[in-house]
């Protein structure tokens, strides 16, 4: 199954990165799991697909309504190494579906979140995702495209 995602910012082909060769944010809409009737929510969070995150990002406002495990409290802190640039977390499991641009819907994926108490640009991570969809990536005209196998 493919499913293709759109960029929402890229930089120029001459700006090598190591995964792709050049550097794009593309814009992946989630699915999850409501908390009270376990059912998947019809509402879609736009996450940003980082391909150096081994965890995902959201704020903690998402955990009130929505399915997660806890797993512990913790701290995080991107590639800045200064203090107002760590925030504190709580870790924990979460149920989710990726839905592409054509509304293809992926297998249900537990993937780990840290969930900031402070408002945050919510990432997800590939490590999670790696692991449980077994995906190819590849950038063809401009847009993400995960094949799953």
């Amino acid at each position: 199954m493919n499913l293709i995602f759109q960029p929402t910012f890229s930089l120029p082909q001459s700006f090598p990165v190591q995964h792709f060769g050049y550097s794009s944010r593309f814009k992946v809409p989630l699915r999850f799991k409501n908390a009270s009737t376990k059912l998947w929510d019809t509402f879609l969070f736009d996450f940003i697909f980082d391909t150096g995150a081994e965890v995902s990002l959201a704020p903690e406002y998402l955990m009130t309504n929505y399915n997660y495990t806890p797993l512990c409290c913790g701290s995080i802190r991107g590639v800045i190494e200064r203090g107002d640039c760590v925030a504190v977390t709580r870790l924990a499991w979460v149920s989710l579906k990726l839905v592409d641009i054509y509304n293809t819907e992926s297998k249900e994926i537990y993937a780990k979140f840290s969930f900031c108490p402070s408002s945050t640009i919510m990432i997800i991570g590939m490590k999670d995702l790696i692991e449980n969809l077994g995906f190819h990536k590849e950038i063809r005209n401009g847009y993400l495209i995960l094949t799953t196998v």
